[in-house]
This record gives C-alpha cells, structure tokens and sequence, in this order.
C-alpha cells in the first residue's frame, strides 16, 4: 500500500535476502524468527514472525528432495504436481503471496492436475508434504 522499494529478509539462520518474495530452505529443524523490512522514501517497518521447523525436511533427508515436479511455470487454468515415487500421505498447497492458502490437494502417485482457473494473476508459492514431512517447495506464476 506504501509503494515500498527495498525489502530486507531475516531467516534467523543467517541467511538473508534482498528479493521481494525469497524461497529459503533451512538445513537444520529448529525454531527460527524471520523478519522482513520493507522500505521507501519515507521510512522503514519491519514484522517478525516465529518459525517453528521441528520435524526434518528435505534438506535433511537428500532421499525423498527432488521427488516432485510441478508445472507449466508460469500456469494458466491448471498446475500439474507429479511424483515421481511413492509418497506417505501427499499433500500439495499453494499459497498467495500473504501466506494463504488457495489451494490444497491429496496427490495421487504419478500426476495430479490442480485447477487454478479461478486464481488471479502472480506469484504463488507451493509445498509439498509427505505426512508430517516437508518434501519440497517452490513458486510458480499465474498469467491469465
């Protein structure tokens, strides 16, 4: 709303970013505060947020990353999610760029489309889970 022009990320693991919506993996479970600093002509604010990543993920786990592949990027009306072995209980969600969720599908082995027709153009971030257990994230772009 305040036409920020520079936006400072904190993972809280030392790692940081300049980008407006960074993807950042963690290499160990833990409980972490990321704050982000938006800035303009005119001033700066910051929001923290606590992270708790207590079970493993794929960064932990190099077996089960790189399992899954999601596409077109940039997508239209629909987003293909496919696995490529067998995963306990997958779920797929997509978020909007405030965290939300608009989208969250049981995956099938092999391929699952998922419709977005109705979702607005920009830019989404995904996950995938196997269980409790953080397979794999990414973002995509919605064009109409």
């Amino acid at each position: 709303d305040y036409e920020p022009v520079a936006w400072h990320w904190d993972f809280g693991d030392g790692a940081m970013s300049q980008d407006t919506s960074p993807v950042h993996a963690y290499a160990h479970a833990g409980v972490y505060e990321v704050c982000l600093t938006v800035s303009n002509a005119y001033g700066s604010d910051t929001l923290c947020r606590v992270l708790d990543l207590s079970t493993v993920g794929a960064e932990e786990n190099p077996d089960i990353s790189n399992l899954v592949s999601v596409g077109p990027n940039p997508f239209g009306n629909y987003l293909s999610v496919a696995l490529s072995v067998q995963l306990r209980n997958p779920v797929f969600s997509l978020y909007d760029q405030t965290g939300r969720i608009v989208r969250n599908n049981v995956l099938v082995y092999w391929l699952t489309e998922v419709k977005t027709a109705d979702l607005p153009a920009g830019l989404y971030f995904w996950e995938v889970r196997s269980g409790s257990e953080l397979v794999q994230v990414g973002k995509a772009v919605k064009i109409d």
